[in-house]
């Protein structure tokens, strides 16, 4: 199943769902809320660099293969890049994608915490459903 979005004008939450029966979970589907000012943020292009809603996509996909070891009721296992791995994934500069995670952080979309190997990351939000 792709993406499916809902658009709200009142400000209330977005929801995005995306099916991972793909990645061979049972037909288990993962549902992230998403404010308009998230949507907004992420909407706007990057010429000819990998697009924020690409890297977002990109975090999610991540997440979700965390999700497979362990989910507690919304509660999902961080997965850890380095600011670098990410860099050369999404053809960013390094500041770029301080300022993406960032932003994403102060949206309450991700929960990011530095370490010594690299940044943990942690895409919130998201609740699952088994149909």
């Amino acid at each position: 199943m792709q993406q499916k979005e809902g658009i709200s004008h009142s400000g209330k939450p977005i929801c995005l769902t995306q099916s991972i029966g793909r990645m061979k979970m049972d037909k288990t589907q993962y549902y992230v809320k998403m404010s308009t000012e998230l949507v907004t943020f992420l909407g706007k292009a990057l010429p000819h660099r990998t697009s924020r809603i690409e890297a977002y996509t990109d975090l999610l996909n991540e997440q979700m293969k965390m999700l497979e070891i362990d989910f507690e009721g919304g509660k999902s296992v961080p997965f850890l890049f380095t600011i670098l791995d990410l860099s050369e994934r999404w053809d960013w500069s390094r500041p770029t994608v301080m300022r993406f995670l960032d932003s994403l952080s102060r949206m309450g979309a991700i929960k990011v915490k530095k370490c010594q190997d690299g940044t943990l990351i942690n895409v919130l939000n998201i609740s699952q459903d088994t149909p």
